[in-house]
């Protein structure tokens, strides 16, 4: 890179710290220019540390458990009991028939209310049932679920399916929101896609984040979005280079935005260590260690989310400099450390 488009493009971070709305071509430069990288990284914080402006960063605890286990309730039980000993305040669900989850909520919530319950959403299951997703939503929130996240294992592998995923995953946000569940844009960083593919779900996500109008004190929830990773084609994985300069640009574009999660389960957790340098504030939910005898209350359903201690956790976050904070799914402070 020559002095003068070194100059150039330090010129419009200046301007985006300042204040000034980044467009999509400049969103693309950013992400075009390699050398860039730390420049980009340093207006990032910058903004983070105007939008979150304590040296704290947050967490959430929680475990994935499925709907239906072969041990019935006393599996849900038993996982149960060991989400609340682990420290953790929240219990997602997998995507399930809309009557299995109806009753799996409901009978979660019976038997340990002080827990927040939310679903991994794969709205093409319920289209299956003949059910719509609102229906579904509508339902599932009045057994007692408060949250929805975006289903990992649910990610398109085709370049053509990308546009449809992400605006699928919008709709489920927007009708979740106007339920009054927490719910949050996510942007998917893939292996195989371009930049102006990149681009495109920057500008999606902020379109419609300026197009939402506030909700009740959920603002806080709504005005987030989490950044995830997802292989590419034969397992090519997202390079920590990738990941990171994108969470640093997505920062800079979404200007009305607070929160910026860093959902590190693809990439690891010295790369979500290293994203707090780069404009992320949250790391996410992450899933401690569940003991062999409360497995079989997860099954499959656990794997997705990445698996670390609350002693691990919250010694990373230090290590990076930052004070440590679990977090509820509104992004309400539980305990300091």
């Amino acid at each position: 890179m020559s002095a003068g488009e070194q100059a150039s493009i330090q010129e419009l971070l200046d301007r985006t710290v300042a204040g000034e709305r980044l467009s999509a071509a400049a969103a693309a430069a950013l992400l075009d220019d390699g050398e860039a990288l730390l420049a980009v990284g340093r207006a990032a914080a910058a903004v983070r540390r105007s939008r979150v402006p304590k040296q704290q960063v947050t967490f959430a605890l929680g475990y994935a458990l499925a709907a239906t286990t072969p041990g019935g309730e006393a599996d849900l039980t038993a996982a149960l009991a060991a989400t609340v000993a682990a420290g953790c305040s929240e219990v997602t669900f997998r995507t399930a028939p809309v009557a299995a989850l109806t009753r799996a909520v409901a009978a979660a919530k019976a038997h340990t209310p002080q827990l927040r319950y939310g679903l991994a959403v794969d709205a093409a299951a319920w289209t299956a049932e003949g059910v719509t997703m609102e229906e579904a939503l509508s339902a599932l929130r009045d057994a007692g679920l408060s949250f929805v996240v975006r289903d990992s294992d649910s990610q398109p592998a085709v370049e053509a399916q990308h546009a449809v995923s992400e605006t699928g995953w919008l709709d489920v946000v927007a009708a979740a929101d106007d339920l009054g569940l927490d719910a949050a844009p996510t942007i998917v960083v893939r292996a195989h896609e371009t930049i102006a593919e990149r681009v495109a779900q920057l500008m999606q996500v902020r379109d419609w984040q300026d197009g939402r109008r506030p909700r009740r004190g959920a603002a806080a929830a709504r005005r987030s979005c989490v950044v995830t990773a997802a292989p590419g084609a034969g397992g090519r994985a997202v390079s920590p280079f990738d990941y990171l300069r994108t969470l640093a640009v997505l920062r800079l574009c979404l200007d009305t935005n607070t929160h910026v999660s860093a959902a590190w389960g693809h990439v690891g957790a010295e790369v979500a260590q290293l994203s707090l340098s780069f404009g992320a504030d949250d790391l996410g939910t992450v899933q401690p260690p569940m003991p062999t005898a409360h497995t079989s209350g997860t099954g499959a359903a656990g794997q997705w989310l990445p698996r670390l201690s609350r002693d691990e956790l919250v010694r990373l976050i230090r290590a990076a400099g930052w004070t440590p904070a679990q977090r509820d799914t509104s992004y309400g402070l539980l305990e300091t450390f």
